[in-house]
């Protein structure tokens, strides 16, 4: 490419620098924490917010109620014959736990030389805020503007999306686009941009064995009462064989194959050393890469019971809890697999156990053609905003909704972003960087011209 569209995107962020900071920051403030209950006040405020800053942008939007949180829906039409793209984003985000662990109070943004720490800072307010201001870039600084666009952002991605999947198949007709952006993705390293053709999904369950109506003295009944740990552990150490297998009989029942020679393999080892894993193991077959992208797994989240207090207390505790989850890929059913790993549970758990077993959230796995047209899109705008060649990836991770997202607007899907694997999401100190702000915003901009130059 000659001529590099982003050179102006970047001019127009160093001269709003400030502003963009400042409405990042006051995003990064709402406690929006989807999954408690005692912070809906804050997701409202949040949802609210972004209403008012996409009608600032330009877009007309429409509040979609849920029965979990609101989604806000914008649009630009500028003439229907014009392709249409659709931005997705998410305001919600995870709890802080545990806070002990946080340098600086998680919703005060702090800034440490290029980088700003938050709850969201990566996980996706930074994400959206870029997505938000790539768009009022190009809408202000370029003339040929043959592109419609479309942004729905929701409230609960954070807790599995279940009251915005609802919503979906009533909004078709706002839905409908021609291409669909999922910006919450993340790429190897700066030095190595990469678009998604898509993710894992996932499905979770949660689990509560009981043992005795209380906790047991574990010297007057120790060698005699279950313990419900180990009931647990032993049904936990049943559930991979011997290479690395998911030991569940039907687990692989329709898995479809996928060509990972197609996409940009990282460098995983360096990611290992940075993030500190001690013991790795991948699914005999295939590569360590192929077994954290485009195989299915099935891990441990937690597991608990009895005392965690100071001092010592030796009880054989009454209950014991397990939450289990499963990345899975396309051709399994996020139901069905759960409903195999309840069962295999309930198979293997021993004798007199009262064993109580929940199907948490899901979602199926999604993936995109390496030469759709939208990959090609922000293929060229990854390069021209890096000057270095763009990859191709699947994302290891799981966006429940992307699925049913991509079925509701009848578009071809992609899945974009600047997250990085040091960017501790979901954990303390969660950051993201200011220049990645810059080179995202660049980098959704840049699309959205190459589009509407192309007009297709």
């Amino acid at each position: 490419m000659t001529d590099r569209y982003s050179e102006k995107y970047g001019n127009w962020f160093d001269q709003n620098k400030k502003h963009i900071l400042d409405e990042f920051f006051t995003y990064l403030k709402f406690e929006s924490i989807s999954a408690d209950p005692e912070k809906k006040t804050e997701v409202i405020k949040c949802s609210q917010w972004v209403e008012k800053t996409l009608k600032s942008i330009g877009f007309e939007t429409q509040v979609w109620d849920t029965k979990v949180n609101p989604a806000i829906f914008g649009e630009i039409i500028i003439d229907p014959s014009y392709p249409t793209i659709l931005f997705y984003n998410h305001y919600d985000v995870q709890p802080v736990d545990p806070l002990e662990l946080w340098e600086s109070p998680p919703f005060e943004p702090r800034v440490d030389g290029d980088l700003i720490y938050a709850r969201g800072a990566c996980d996706d307010k930074g994400l959206n805020v870029y997505t938000l201001f790539g768009i009022k870039s190009f809408l202000e600084l370029t003339k040929t503007q043959k592109v419609n666009i479309k942004i729905i952002i929701e409230g609960e991605e954070e807790v599995g999306s279940e009251g915005f999947s609802k919503v979906l198949p009533q909004k078709k007709k706002e839905l409908n686009a021609d291409y669909l952006v999922v910006v919450d993705i993340g790429v190897p390293s700066m030095q190595e941009p990469c678009i998604s053709l898509g993710c894992r999904g996932i499905t979770t369950l949660d689990m509560v064995c009981e043992g005795s109506k209380s906790d047991l003295h574990s010297g007057i009944f120790g060698g005699v009462a279950y313990n419900p740990l180990r009931a647990l552990s032993e049904v936990i150490a049943k559930l991979w064989d011997k290479d690395g297998k998911v030991a569940i009989d039907g687990f692989y029942d329709g898995v479809e194959s996928f060509d990972s020679s197609v996409l940009f393999e990282p460098d995983l080892q360096k990611e290992i050393e940075l993030v500190g894993i001690n013991s790795l193991y991948n699914e005999k077959g295939f590569s360590t890469f192929e077994s954290s992208t485009i195989r299915p797994t099935i891990e441990v989240n937690g597991l608990s019971g009895g005392y965690f207090g100071p001092g010592f207390k030796t009880v054989i505790p009454a209950r014991a809890t397990c939450k289990i989850s499963c990345r899975l890929v396309p051709g399994q059913d996020p139901d069905t697999v759960g409903n195999l790993v309840a069962e295999f549970f309930k198979k293997n758990i021993a004798k007199g156990m009262n064993l109580e077993i929940e199907l948490g959230h899901g979602g199926s796995a999604c993936h995109t053609p390496a030469d759709a047209k939208i990959a090609e899109v922000f293929k060229s705008a990854y390069e021209d905003v890096f000057e270095k060649s763009c990859g191709l990836v699947v994302s290891g991770g799981s966006v429940p909704i992307m699925k049913d997202l991509k079925q509701a607007s009848s578009a071809e899907l992609l899945g974009v972003g600047l997250g990085l694997s040091s960017d501790n999401i979901h954990a303390p100190n969660e950051h993201f960087g200011i220049e990645r702000l810059k080179k995202g915003m660049m980098t959704i901009a840049t699309a959205l011209e190459i589009l509407a130059n192309k007009g297709a």
